[in-house]
């Protein structure tokens, strides 16, 4: 049977009790709330189904008093599966939250339970070394006479300058921070009229040992910038490695930073922030001063720790595993006269471990790796335009002729281990050259224009 609006107008009139839900509009259903939809749905269904064949079913001779009575019953039906199709509703739900709370459950039970991150404490030189005075020198006749004091020893090592803030900027060097067992020099090198001569003698006397962590950054630095030799350094990092190999893996020269070590071996933390990118050239404030005091007090304790360790190795390692000179712009193995070996950070001994594991290359990787190797495979003579690149003769003669005159142990003017890679000009006679008279010899082919 189909529901008519006069079929609803009757309904309307005859039951108050439904006049805010079947109302004959079309936007009946959207006035109701959205949680609420679901069981206007059924209320409409039901209504259509019920209420309305039996109100029309009526014999048109009926009066109002026995229509208003069948649509009062139907009435009453309608709520109670109102009460039943909400009642189903709140069931559901019910089973649905249960339901999420056991699978919540059981990952809970099939997970790891997570380790609390641990807090620290942060590092401070007072409360490691209450005994050690904190000397601030912006002049340098204070600066000589507190250097004078220093005897060798171990010594933490660090710099600190302005940050660069525009690109191709290079500040100097401003701070030069050194921690000994009773006294801790911030010499502030960019408020005095030249570089300390007591500063200078002291870097590059190999009897002072300096430690810190990415030192080999901080003595190029110095170099570029006062033409200051250090030797004698230790890096912290390689240091760990090679007595802790057991807690330290990957690649060897991969850095560790100095909070890290801290933490694993101190169980304390360096505090880091802007200060780190403040202006060091200006007057130090007492947090600058606190934050350049542990940087290189930090480095000489973590030093003593894992110098200490060393006992425990079944042999001891050799110097060159984690020490270095760097004398006038290059590194060398640690030595007590002039260094003559060039250095690179390398431990045979060292464990770095399972390699990673590779990760799954996606399709679309692999094709653009096909077509890369592809690409790699073509002779170099070819290329995708057609033409072909111009060869050089020189350079086949060129290249060998230095690989010759450093085999064969020729000086250079600037070191005294040989000729370095890449270089152009040599002391040695051009008759050492065997193949240099190729060069001279060849002539490169003119290309004439045509007109």
């Amino acid at each position: 049977m189909l529901v008519t609006r006069a079929s609803l107008t009757t309904v309307y009139h005859s039951c108050s009790c439904f006049t805010p839900f079947v109302r004959p509009t079309r936007s009946l259903r959207y006035l109701i709330a959205p949680r609420k939809r679901r069981t206007l749905d059924a209320f409409l269904v039901a209504l259509r189904h019920k209420c309305l064949p039996r109100v029309m079913a009526e014999p048109s001779h009926a009066g109002p008093s026995s229509t208003s009575i069948s649509a009062t019953d139907s009435m009453q039906s309608l709520e109670l599966e109102v009460q039943i199709v909400e009642l189903e509703e709140a069931q559901e739900v019910q089973e649905a939250a249960k339901e999420e709370s056991q699978g919540e459950s059981k990952e809970a039970q099939q997970a790891p339970e997570k380790p609390l991150p641990i807090v620290y404490q942060l590092y401070s030189w007072k409360t490691k070394a209450p005994h050690t005075r904190l000397v601030y020198i912006r002049d340098t006749v204070d600066a000589e006479r507190e250097l004078s004091k220093f005897e060798p020893g171990p010594l933490g090592f660090d710099l600190e300058w302005k940050p660069n803030r525009w690109r191709g900027s290079n500040n100097p060097v401003a701070l030069v921070q050194l921690a000994s067992h009773d006294t801790i020099l911030l010499i502030q090198v960019t408020a005095m009229r030249s570089f300390p001569s007591k500063l200078k003698t002291l870097l590059a006397d190999p009897a002072y040992l300096k430690a810190g962590v990415g030192i080999q950054n901080d003595c190029k630095k110095l170099w570029e910038d006062y033409r200051v030799s250090t030797r004698n350094c230790v890096d912290l990092a390689l240091l760990a490695r090679t007595v802790d190999n057991a807690r330290w893996k990957g690649k060897y020269t991969q850095p560790i930073g100095l909070a890290r070590l801290c933490q694993v071996y101190e169980n304390l933390d360096l505090s880091k922030g802007k200060i780190t990118r403040s202006n060091w050239e200006l007057y130090l404030d007492e947090l600058q001063q606190e934050y350049a005091a542990n940087d290189c007090h930090s480095g000489l304790t973590l030093y003593l720790r894992l110098h200490g360790m060393m006992s425990t190795l079944d042999s001891t390692p050799s110097r060159a595993y984690y020490s270095f000179d760097f004398h006038e712009g290059f590194l060398y193995h640690p030595s007590e006269g002039v260094p003559r070996t060039l250095w690179r950070p390398h431990n045979p001994n060292y464990d770095p471990g399972p390699p990673p594991e590779r990760k799954e290359r996606k399709e679309g990787d692999a094709s653009a790796n096909d077509s890369k190797e592809s690409a790699d495979s073509t002779p170099p003579e070819a290329s995708s335009s057609g033409r072909s690149r111009r060869h050089n003769p020189s350079r086949q003669y060129y290249q060998p002729a230095l690989l010759a005159a450093g085999a064969s142990g020729i000086t250079h003017p600037m070191t005294s281990t040989g000729l370095m890679m890449g270089t152009r000009h040599s002391t040695a006679p051009r008759s050492q050259y065997p193949q240099m008279e190729q060069v001279q010899n060849f002539t490169v082919p003119t290309r004439t224009r045509r007109i």
